[in-house]
Order: C-alpha cells, then sequence, then structure tokens
C-alpha cells in the first residue's frame, strides 16, 4: 500500500488509475491476458475506449503508458465493499476475496493511525505532561537545597 504522491491528482480516481498502472507493471509477458477486476467505472471505461483515454487533456494520461498493458484482456468492475453473498448473487464472486482485500489494505494507506494510533498518541501526551512536572518538581527541590 501508499498514498498517492503529492505531485498527483489527489482523487479516489487517480488512485485506481495508479493501482491499475502498478498492477499492469507486475504482469508476466507471456502466457494467457488476465482479467482485472477494479471497483472504479472510470478504469473500466477508459480500458474499453484506450484511443480516447490516452489524450493531453486527461489527467491521468501516462499512467498506463507500459508494455503490461498489453497482457489485460478484459477488465470488469466488481462493486466495492460487497458482502460475500451479493458477491455470488452478482456472478463475480470469483473476483471477490481480492477486491474485499484491496478495499481494506486501502484504508491502511489513509493519512491517520485509527483509533488505536490516536490512544498511543495521547498517552505519549500525558506521559510527557507528567514527566514535564516531575521535572518542574525536582528543579524545585535543587533550588531549596
Amino acid at each position: 500500500t501508499m498514498q498517492m504522491p503529492r505531485s498527483y491528482p489527489q482523487s479516489a480516481v487517480s488512485a485506481e488509475f495508479l493501482a491499475f498502472a502498478i498492477a499492469c507493471t507486475r504482469l508476466p509477458e507471456e502466457g494467457a491476458k488476465a482479467i482485472v477486476a477494479v471497483d472504479c467505472q472510470a478504469v473500466v471505461s477508459a480500458f474499453k475506449d484506450l484511443t480516447r483515454f490516452d489524450d493531453y487533456r486527461s489527467k491521468f494520461a501516462g499512467f498506463w503508458r507500459m508494455e503490461g498493458l498489453k497482457q489485460v484482456g478484459q477488465v470488469i468492475k466488481v462493486k466495492a465493499h460487497l458482502a460475500e453473498h451479493e458477491a455470488i448473487e452478482q456472478g463475480v464472486h470469483e473476483h471477490w476475496h481480492g477486491n474485499d482485500r484491496a478495499d481494506h489494505w486501502a484504508k491502511d494507506t489513509l493519512d491517520s493511525t485509527g483509533k488505536q494510533g490516536q490512544l498511543y498518541v495521547e498517552g505519549l501526551v500525558n506521559d510527557l505532561r507528567t514527566l514535564k512536572h516531575v521535572t518542574e518538581y525536582i528543579c524545585e527541590q535543587a533550588q531549596h537545597n
């Protein structure tokens, strides 16, 4: 997982395009063409019409200019945050687990440490406050002696 570089457009769509580009770089050069499941309709639409997408007006132009793109045969949409039974009902169960894991890992890239991280930081602040009071007390006692 990674956060979007600051110089990139900071949007979910931009992240999806970059993730797809990174996935393409990992595809083997030989063998059957890959089916890539995504939860972003913009990625699906761009793949269906690459000539329209690869244009100077596209804010994502260049993300997909790599050899690995030739190894993608199809891009399909799998709705984000599906429960497993919903994926079965929609006929996308074989792609559900990977999509579910991608959603899970995407949360790790948020610019936050989560509830546990916040509690940890609060604990450190309290420890420093206590240390400050103890240090002040020791200094006062040293001045009186």
